[in-house]
């Protein structure tokens, strides 16, 4: 199977849909990723249109919602878009956050709330087994590779490397 085949089988999450996630959610698209589930609650202001995939037109409109439009308009080869307009804070249930992370192949964690990254990197550890493994890569120059070396009563073992990269936030789910 060919990279653009393998690609649109894929399924990616992008929690932050600002300068980073747009941009990341852009060229996830032109990479011809199959589906991008986007995740932001704020709407898009004046001092974010130098940075931001979208335009003027678009000021006000919420973040998630507006890119999932562009990206319908722009990138019409079956990308399956989906948006969110919530805040992943203590309002949005466990539930509901798992049920949007289950399947994802990456989580992009592209929201720069401390809170929201934790959370994220917690939640997407749920039903890990030893053949299904993490990358944790962090926004400020450090790359945390995660691994489950299985369950015992509940418990996972995790086994973790450290090193430098300049990269936005991402976690790779693999087999």
């Amino acid at each position: 199977m060919s990279t653009p085949e393998r690609l649109s089988t894929k399924s990616v999450v992008v929690i932050g849909v600002g300068a980073v996630g747009s941009q990341v959610a852009v060229g996830l698209a032109h990479e011809g990723i199959g589906r991008l589930c986007l995740i932001d609650h704020d709407d898009l202001e004046e001092g974010n249109l130098h940075r931001h995939v979208l335009g003027r037109a678009d000021l006000g409109k919420n973040k998630a919602v507006a890119t999932k439009l562009f990206l319908d308009q722009e990138i019409k080869r079956g990308l399956r878009t989906e948006a969110v307009d919530r805040k992943v804070d203590d309002s949005f249930p466990d539930a509901e956050l798992d049920q949007l992370l289950r399947g994802a192949d990456l989580i992009v964690a592209a929201t720069d709330e401390r809170e929201a990254q934790r959370r994220i990197f917690r939640r997407s550890f749920r039903g890990f087994t030893r053949e299904r493994a993490v990358r944790f890569s962090y926004s400020e120059a450090r790359v945390i590779h995660v691994s489950s070396a299985g369950t015992e009563a509940g418990r996972e073992d995790e086994r973790c490397a450290v090193s430098l990269l300049p990269t936005p936030i991402f976690w790779r789910l693999f087999n």
